[in-house]
């Protein structure tokens, strides 16, 4: 998938579900998780465009010049770091496959979250942006890790099992008053 394709359809679908454009700042955030997703559902790059740690974390320098492209955006009045991101009305997103949907629809889980909570999570739960030192950085989305390990394991525990967890609590919490 192409970066501005990407962009147009979490634009467009961002403002579906919420009813308003997105932020600049917010919308590359966005395209940011849903390339973090995409690689741990299916261990490839959703895009092949290179990400740098930059001004409020992962950024890619080619972002600016896209989101002005008049063929799939609507050419902004601002030019601050928060202004919406309009889609044009003639531009038409190619079909996703599952795995691109959901890895999208993940990213806009984060829709109704404020721009800080987005950077917290961002910062401190993607590994990309966790394994990085410096601004500037090439962000290593090698480093993310497969769905599974984030997976809830159930685990089966007997009676017996139980009782003695429930012993050794009591034991500790023993030592602990004295």
């Amino acid at each position: 998938m192409e970066i501005v394709d990407l962009l147009a359809i979490l634009a467009k679908d961002y403002k579906e579900k919420t009813g308003i454009a997105p932020a600049k700042t917010k919308l590359i955030k966005l395209a940011y998780l849903a390339e973090v997703y995409f690689k741990r559902l299916t261990g490839k790059r959703l895009t092949n465009q290179s990400w740098i740690f930059w001004k409020y974390g992962p950024y890619f320098k080619e972002f600016e010049n896209l989101i002005v492209d008049e063929t799939v955006f609507v050419r902004p009045d601002q030019t601050d770091d928060f202004y919406p991101i309009e889609v044009s009305d003639d531009y038409e997103s190619r079909k996703l496959t599952l795995n691109e949907k959901i890895a999208i629809d993940r990213a806009l889980g984060h829709a109704h979250d404020d721009l800080n909570e987005i950077l917290d999570f961002v910062y401190f739960d993607t590994e990309p942006m966790m394994k990085t030192q410096n601004r500037g950085d090439t962000l290593d989305f090698d480093s993310v890790l497969p769905e599974k390990f984030y997976s809830i394991k159930e685990y089966k525990l007997s009676d017996k099992q139980k009782e003695e967890i429930k012993r050794k609590l009591k034991d500790w919490e023993a030592k602990r008053k004295l």
